[in-house]
């Protein structure tokens, strides 16, 4: 989508129903390609992940997850993902509020949650889960690879964290840790 506005409210509506990213007018060819380039990312990872067999198809799910983020595409791609190993995705979010309320309501065993969000960011959201229900571990999401955020992050409780772009397979190897662990 291509806007002029930063309207919140119109960016969710417009990313529940579909679209895949966001230019921002005055825009330049570096940011339509940057965003083009994500986007078409997203979508080769969920083909890949749509193609593999799926080991858990007719079993039980062995954990539940609650995933937030402000793209629908990374939530489809996560969800693909967690479901492929087993995991049922019992809530998706758009921003930290709906991840901690939906946290609160399904108490699943994992929540996946991007550090940039509207409305609240991952890290307050993480700080109101683990308050709330310190059973489920937490995943922050971010393409921000800083040090700091990732101190901060652990010291208000995240287990983990997967980096943007991320591939399938180390979703599923850093996952699979923090389930274990």
């Amino acid at each position: 989508m291509i806007t002029g506005s930063n309207n919140l409210e119109l960016e969710h509506i417009a990313a529940e129903a579909g679209t895949a990213g966001f230019i921002y007018k005055p825009f330049s060819q570096e940011q339509i390609i940057k965003v083009l380039q994500k986007v078409a990312h997203a979508q080769r990872l969920l083909i890949i992940a749509a193609r593999k067999n799926n080991p858990f198809e007719d079993k039980p799910y062995r954990a539940r997850a609650v995933i937030a983020d402000d793209s629908v595409t990374l939530r489809r791609l996560l969800t693909a993902i967690l479901t492929h190993m087993g995991v049922e995705v019992v809530g998706e979010a758009y921003d930290g509020k709906q991840a901690a309320e939906l946290v609160s309501e399904h108490k699943p065993d994992i929540a996946c949650l991007d550090f940039e969000m509207p409305v609240m960011n991952g890290l307050e959201a993480l700080k109101i889960i683990h308050n709330q229900n310190a059973s489920t571990k937490v995943v922050m999401i971010t393409a921000l690879a800083s040090r700091e955020l990732f101190i901060r992050a652990t010291n208000a409780g995240a287990k983990g964290y997967i980096i943007k772009p991320f591939h399938p397979d180390k979703v599923t190897e850093n996952i699979s840790r923090i389930l274990a662990g």
